[in-house]
């Protein structure tokens, strides 16, 4: 019995407190309210600055878009500042030193986001249709606290020079255009001013790491100005999709070119593989630009599709070159330049000296064994024997001089084939290791 005399005791006793504190906050909150002007700055004077302090917390990145240059992500508010109209002397009533109020009814200052992409100014505290207001909280010496989550559109101009391996830099610039820095100072809360989670987890959704995120202390002393306080983030993209997606095809293609120089010629397939290798990286070209936003600055990503283009566009043309030598009308011959420089010296470069020299060496002695036969049968005894034979040996030295000027002109392809494979193969090494080297 004493037992449930005990508890309906506590239970009544807990019941009146709370009428009791409940009759304290109503108190307390009509008391402040009364006179309570929201359209006035909270200070003894007007001629006294009111120092609000912005803290940033950004807990997802959404989006980023490099064609609209815009960056989106979801992020918490925090303001503080003190309201002269809104202290109280807690034992008045009943020990309260905090309550809570809805911003519309107190004074708040009209901060927003100044390079908001949605538009010119977005607003803290801009409730959206049907939606609740955010709660302040309010200490008993004037002290208030306000954190409101939002999503942002933030205009980034974005430098797409070292595109796909660029780092960007993001600044997001909070302020107000109803009041001059006479009337309010906006400082930054570097202790709340960080990230909400850890880098990776932070920008995971967006394709880009988070390298650096802070808060800027400016100070402008211009009373005139409007006060604003501005923070950093600094964002790597992640380079892993661009390199499998854009540069292994790259360079796939630009390894095919050099079949424009190892398929034989006879298959006369060479021009057409060069002209889709081309058509290929040019397309591939193509959809990577749709995702890049105009830029004054050619990135060094399009510098290079370009030059690797230039070589498969200078690889067809030589191609073409070297085919009109090895179709090379048999009656013209081949200059002593071509002889000495190319059949000689530039053989000797490319390692086909020794085969031309096999050659060469072969139809000389073919050439000399025709002449040594013919001398045989120079004699008056076998006169009609003689004729035929020479004419004999006259057809074929013509012919194996048609036939051996021809070879000449192939030697000439060979060769320069040859020397070409090995120019291409080298200049498109470099133009990957320049790359690389540029983008590092």
């Amino acid at each position: 019995m004493s037992s449930t005399i005990i508890t309906v005791g506590t239970i009544l006793s807990t019941f009146f407190q709370g009428l009791h504190c409940a009759s304290f906050d109503r108190l307390l909150i009509e008391n402040l309210l009364k006179n309570y002007n929201m359209d006035v700055r909270p200070v003894e004077n007007a001629s006294q600055v009111l120092e609000v302090t912005l803290g940033l917390q950004p807990y997802r990145l959404l989006r980023v878009d490099e064609v609209e240059q815009l960056v989106r992500m979801s992020l918490w508010y925090r303001l503080t500042w003190q309201d002269r109209f809104l202290m109280w002397s807690p034992s008045q009533y009943g020990n309260l030193t905090r309550i809570n109020l809805p911003v519309d009814a107190i004074w708040t200052p009209s901060v927003g986001l100044l390079n908001s992409l949605e538009s010119g100014f977005a607003p803290i505290f801009e409730s959206a249709d049907g939606g609740l207001s955010p709660l302040a909280e309010i200490r008993y010496d004037g002290q208030i606290k306000i954190a409101v989550p939002t999503i942002l559109s933030i205009s980034c101009i974005m430098d797409m020079t070292m595109y796909p391996f660029d780092i960007q830099r993001c600044k997001l610039k909070f302020g107000t255009w109803a009041y001059t820095n006479k009337d309010l100072k906006f400082s930054a809360d570097f202790k709340t001013s960080i990230l909400a989670e850890s880098k990776e987890a932070f920008a995971s959704s967006a394709g880009w790491s988070v390298m650096e995120y802070r808060a800027v202390d400016q100070h402008d002393n211009d009373t005139n100005a409007s006060p604003s306080v501005a923070f950093t983030m600094q964002l790597k993209r992640h380079t892993t999709y661009y390199i499998v997606i854009l540069f292994l095809p790259c360079f796939s293609n630009a390894m095919l070119t050099l079949l424009v120089f190892l398929l034989p010629t006879e298959t006369g397939e060479r021009i057409g593989v060069g002209i889709n290798t081309l058509f290929i990286m040019w397309v591939n070209y193509l959809r990577a630009l749709n995702g890049m936003p105009k830029s004054p600055n050619l990135p060094v990503f399009c510098k290079f599709y370009y030059f690797v283009m230039f070589e498969c566009v200078c690889a067809i043309a030589i191609s073409c070159l070297l085919i009109s030598f090895y179709h090379m009308n048999v009656h013209i011959e081949p200059p002593d330049w071509v002889k000495t420089h190319i059949l000689d010296r530039m053989a000797w470069i490319v390692f086909l000296r020794s085969s031309v020299k096999h050659r060469q060496r072969t139809a000389e002695e073919f050439k000399k064994e025709a002449e040594q036969f013919r001398s045989r049968f120079g004699g008056k005894t076998y006169h009609k024997i003689t004729i035929g034979l020479n004419l004999f040996v006259d057809n074929s030295l013509k012919e194996f001089e048609t036939f051996w000027r021809r070879e000449i002109w192939r030697l000439v392809s060979l060769v320069l084939e040859r020397f070409f494979t090995y120019v291409l193969l080298f200049s498109v090494l470099i133009s990957f290791f320049v790359f690389a080297a540029t983008v590092r």
